[in-house]
């Protein structure tokens, strides 16, 4: 990677702006494009993403506007003849400085709007071994994209191709979890043994989540492995887009961790470690932990505790995650200049811990629904989830012999509480943590 110090600045932008997409991979091209124009200051290019059979899957465009039928041929004229297809199957740079005077490069009439000179540049976006697709900018300057605008390029598809990876892998989860879905509504529907249909999804869907763990704990070995590396030596930028790199995969790996835990709750498997626990300070622990995301989003980020909380059998771990979901919710559904406040009381028989926020609020209807697996309400210009979140709160409170519910009116923020009772019972209290 390039020591340029500006390179450094446009790597974080670029990983900060993909982070922010919330592995969305039509959000991820666009973004990635329209920021590597602006980091080499050009005004056309283009990205294109492959399947796994090498064909054109997304294609994201800026400055040229092409028809239909002639963007059709363009495409395929650069993929089979022209500077995509050397990427794509050389895998490697490719620098045209001479469009006019280089085969590898594909000309169109004027009426295009392509520029008919100038200097064109493609850098394979991998993961890995793997080829994900292909970066390309066109500048009508001769000789215009030099060594350190090249080596920034690849930093930048770098980036892409992890946050494409990422994406990919979630599109493919939701894929096979709606189709094992409709397997089992399918059965319901003829009346055949769903009970079959389910355990068949669940245990394809269990696979899944297993096999999403290894390349996650890879990442995040590579991430502690990099950040010895570079201790002491490395820019205050570089620090900030390590742990940048690492809270995006803890992200990800708590949410495989959460699938793991819904699919075994669900069936009713007991992974509880019950152990006696200072709630107050789990309380302050777990509120620093995310404090950090609040302030980035522009948000105030409060804690009311009461000295008077008992210390309680619960599963720790179990309970700081259900508290996080309801932080990072609420986090991700209050705008700018928003509060967040968590806050804990005790009753004669229980605990109650409530997370308020100043979002849009739940509509009364959805009140129910919303702790559901998959269940979204989708508000304008909010980011997209997965809708496990509150799913797995639901079913780890309830696995402690407590209730969640939700008190809200629309447009004036919600307050999501979870009661859990002072004594666990005994039936509980004896069961330990036994998670494959």
């Amino acid at each position: 990677m390039t020591n340029n110090p500006s390179s450094y600045e446009w790597q974080y932008r670029v990983a900060r702006a993909l982070h922010h997409q919330r592995l969305q991979l039509p959000a991820i091209l666009r973004t990635a494009l329209s920021l590597s124009c602006e980091a080499l200051a050009v005004d056309y290019g283009c990205i294109v993403m492959f399947d796994e059979d090498n064909a054109l899957r997304h294609t994201h465009v800026v400055g040229i506007e092409l028809d239909s039928q002639v963007a059709a041929g363009f495409w395929q004229r650069l993929m089979n003849q022209g500077i995509i297809g050397f990427v794509q199957y050389g895998q490697r740079v490719i620098v045209v400085h001479n469009i006019q005077a280089d085969p590898r490069w594909t000309h169109l009439p004027e009426s295009t709007g392509v520029p008919r000179s100038g200097s064109a540049v493609g850098v394979p976006i991998r993961v890995e071994d793997r080829l994900l697709g292909v970066l390309l900018l066109l500048s009508p300057e001769v000789g215009a994209f030099e060594a350190n605008k090249v080596h920034l390029l690849e930093d930048i598809a770098s980036i892409t191709g992890d946050a494409l990876n990422n994406a990919t892998m979630l599109e493919a989860s939701r894929i096979k979890e709606a189709s094992y879905r409709r397997l089992v509504e399918k059965a319901q529907g003829e009346k055949a043994d769903a009970a079959r249909y389910e355990q068949f999804r669940r245990d394809l869907a269990a696979m899944t989540y297993h096999d999403m763990r290894n390349p996650l704990q890879n990442i995040q070995i590579s991430l502690s492995g990099l950040e010895r590396l570079l201790h002491n030596t490395a820019t205050p930028l570089a620090n900030e887009m390590l742990q940048l790199a690492q809270h995006s995969s803890q992200q990800i790996s708590r949410m495989v961790k959460g699938l793991l835990d819904i699919e075994r709750l669900e069936q009713g498997r007991t992974m509880l470690n019950l152990q006696p626990v200072k709630l107050e300070a789990l309380l302050r622990e777990t509120v620093a932990m995310v404090r950090p995301m609040a302030e980035q989003a522009g948000q105030t980020l409060t804690f009311g505790g009461d000295d008077s909380l008992p210390q309680i059998q619960i599963d720790a771990d179990m309970v700081q995650r259900v508290i996080i979901n309801l932080m990072e919710n609420a986090i991700k559904h209050t705008p700018d200049g928003g509060f967040i406040t968590v806050s804990a009381r005790r009753t004669a028989e229980t605990v109650c811990i409530s997370v308020g926020d100043t979002g849009p609020g739940v509509p009364g209807n959805f009140k129910d629904e919303i702790f559901d697996k998959f269940f979204r309400i989708r508000y304008s210009n909010a980011p997209e989830g997965v809708g496990l979140g509150l799913a797995f709160c639901r079913l780890a409170v309830e696995a402690h012999n407590g209730r969640i519910w939700v008190d809200s009116e629309p447009g004036q923020g919600a307050v999501f509480s979870f009661a859990l009772p002072v004594a666990a019972p005994a039936s509980v209290a004896h069961q330990a943590l036994n998670a494959s």
